[in-house]
């Protein structure tokens, strides 16, 4: 069954205008001849973001030219950030109603993102959860793509896409009990994301379990939940089972293939995704 997301969404216009036009209206873009900020698109794709997995901060330089790490994460977004978008958004509808609960709680939710890029998991929530007050923290190793997603989380804040009351935070490093603390003293629910996180080949899954199992049973965090997508491949997908098991008992929602149809580039077009998703209960809430 294919889920479709090409309806009209609350954040399409927002990537038309901060996503799609900086790079098609670049004077280095020739839409006609396929180049993008002077390059081809499927050199692009496969040599030059390599589909994710460039260094987002050393930028990049061939025959056809010069790339600032800006650059680069702009043309991630480009690429990647719809896709994504719509991907997230099918994630948490498999947990509509847990969601709303936590976020109907009384206590304050934080949208933990794990190797948050440009901050597309912010954005998703906001479209999932309309209205909803919330808190993010997103964690990545590149300053480009962490200083991509403050500035992108911010105008969702100024267009209405976020909640005024809401909260963007990024760091680099290991999700930890201090971090939570220091960003948030009271009690939280915690919704951590981890998109396509699990496709790095320098993941160390061993570790995070080992912070996750660290942080979640304390009495700070009143209930977790841990959102899973990657790609189909059995070899993205091969870390993340050996990461359930190095948590120990947890409730699965269960590893789930989906499809779906997205509006892609400046809204205009439509993509297919086939993807995978799980949700994880680390810790439920209490009455």
């Amino acid at each position: 069954m294919i889920f479709t997301y090409e309806r009209e969404l609350l954040s399409d216009a927002f990537h038309r205008k901060h996503i799609a036009m900086p790079v098609q209206r670049d004077p280095r873009t020739r839409m006609r001849k396929n180049l993008f900020l002077g390059y081809p698109f499927h050199h692009v794709r496969y040599s030059v973001i390599r589909n994710g997995t460039a260094d987002f901060d050393t930028g990049h330089q061939d025959r056809y030219g010069v790339l600032t790490p800006n650059d680069l994460v702009s043309l991630y977004s480009y690429l990647y950030l719809p896709r994504h978008h719509a991907e997230l958004q099918s994630t948490f509808d498999r947990c509509s109603t847990s969601i709303a609960d936590l976020l109907n709680s009384g206590h304050s939710t934080w949208l933990v993102d794990l190797g948050c890029g440009p901050g597309t998991a912010g954005l998703a929530f906001a479209d999932h959860s309309r209205g909803a007050t919330f808190h993010y923290f997103g964690f990545d190793r590149s300053t480009a793509m962490r200083s991509a997603a403050q500035s992108l989380l911010q105008k969702a804040t100024d267009s209405g896409l976020i909640e005024n009351e809401s909260t963007f935070a990024v760091a680099s490093g290991m999700f930890d009990l201090a971090t939570l603390q220091s960003v948030s003293p009271a009690p939280v629910n915690i919704l951590l994301v981890a998109s396509y996180l699990f496709a790095s080949k320098s993941l160390d899954f061993v570790s995070l379990a080992r912070s996750l199992k660290t942080v979640v049973p304390c009495d700070h965090v009143k209930s977790a939940a841990f959102f899973y997508l990657n790609s189909t491949t059995k070899f993205a997908n091969r870390s993340y089972e050996r990461f359930v098991r190095e948590l120990g008992p947890v409730q699965r929602l269960g590893v789930k293939e989906q499809r779906i149809l997205y509006r892609r580039y400046a809204g205009r077009t439509t993509g297919k995704a086939q993807f995978v998703n799980d949700c994880l209960v680390l810790k439920e809430l209490s009455p």
